[in-house]
């Protein structure tokens, strides 16, 4: 059974007879076809749109069909190189008054721009989206709350964070969007275990985190399983496996740490196992395996924190600097202590930059249809 966006959008393909309607209704498809993976398909689409409606001659269906572009290269490898797509949509968008795709656009926008770390960009678009929000615009809502959610999950807001993901998940159920349900619980689970690792890297202590994390990673996984969709079951193992460690049970992280370890070893960068190699070093040592501790911590090339994102690399060294000395190994631990502490302070900076992105969010946001907390 196709998910309903796509059951109502062929019903609608299939009954409408303006010209320009239908074809904005493809690229609506094509956009949403892109979300949830088939991508080829959405190619096909937007190739048929570029050869009868190419010539601009239906401005809606021209910014759709940029939206749906610019997606593509995001949800094909995490590549924000489809950004230029979505600026010119949401600019296209908002000097036409089409206040919906205005923003739709624009919370896409800062979407992209979270992950190309262009703040002030970031902060425009966000003011851009919630400016352009009407009451029925579920699928800009849903997109724009999750956006401003995993900022400050990423801050560690938790509780501002919480406030936006319900107001974004009621928004999706409202869309009846199954796609951006999925990505909320995904991104919920996936920030708060990187804001979880980066607090523990920090000794910030906090009593219900790792309860809170770890509900949201089995509700995370369940919904990937429950929905079919299982193209990333390998971060959902190293979610578990993480997981495992935040609740110090070392010899169960252990093992699964050291399975993922083999299995990305034919497809993941360096960087990416080298935050994965030194989780296996902290494992192993705090399950009393001190020569194999030793053993993997020395493997490890820390120079290859430099490919990594702010909170990865803070986290990666201080876990590595953590094991050295623990091992009693003062040389090796002292000698990390510089980009240790350069990694810290540039995870507090970004974080700084973030929280002033935040302060453009509306303090009073206009209530769609009972979706905000009263």
């Amino acid at each position: 059974m196709p998910p309903p966006i796509l059951a109502r959008l062929e019903a609608e393909i299939s009954a409408s007879e303006d010209a320009s309607k239908k074809s904005e209704l493809i690229a609506e498809r094509a956009a949403y076809l892109v979300r949830i993976g088939d991508i080829e398909q959405a190619r096909l689409s937007l190739a048929d749109l570029r050869r009868t409606c190419g010539d601009g001659r239906f401005p809606r269906v021209s910014i759709r069909m940029m939206l749906a572009e610019g997606l593509i290269p995001y949800f094909e490898n995490l590549s924000s190189t489809g950004w230029d797509r979505l600026r010119r949509a949401a600019a296209l968008s908002g000097a036409m008054q089409f206040h919906d795709l205005a923003a739709l656009a624009s919370a896409w926008l800062a979407h992209l721009d979270f992950h190309r770390a262009n703040y002030e960009s970031m902060g425009a678009a966000i003011e851009a989206s919630f400016r352009s929000l009407d009451s029925m615009n579920f699928d800009a809502a849903a997109r724009l709350h999750l956006v401003v959610a995993d900022t400050y999950r990423y801050v560690g807001r938790r509780e501002s964070a919480d406030h936006h993901y319900r107001v974004a998940h009621r928004a999706a159920v409202r869309a009846s969007d199954q796609a951006a349900i999925g990505a909320l619980m995904y991104n919920r689970a996936a920030f708060g275990l990187a804001r979880f690792r980066v607090d523990s890297a920090l000794s910030v202590v906090d009593t219900n985190a790792a309860g809170i994390l770890n509900v949201e990673i089995s509700s995370a996984i369940g919904y990937q399983y429950g929905t079919g969709v299982t193209a990333l079951s390998h971060l959902g193992d190293l979610w578990i496996a993480r997981a495992e460690l935040s609740k110090k049970n070392y010899r169960q992280a252990l093992v699964l740490l050291e399975r993922l370890d083999r299995e990305l070893a034919t497809r993941e960068a360096e960087p990416r196992r080298n935050g994965l190699r030194a989780d296996i070093a902290w494992a192993k040592l705090m399950s009393g395996d001190t020569a194999g501790a030793r053993n993997t911590a020395l493997s490890i090339d820390a120079s290859e924190s430099d490919h990594m994102d702010q909170d990865e690399c803070f986290v990666f060294l201080e876990t590595l600097r953590r094991t050295f000395e623990e091992l009693g190994m003062s040389k090796e631990a002292l000698g990390l202590v510089p980009a240790t502490s350069a990694a810290r302070d540039r995870h507090a900076a970004q974080c700084d930059q973030l929280l002033k992105v935040l302060a453009r969010v509306p303090a009073a946001q206009p209530d769609q249809q009972g979706l905000v907390d009263g």
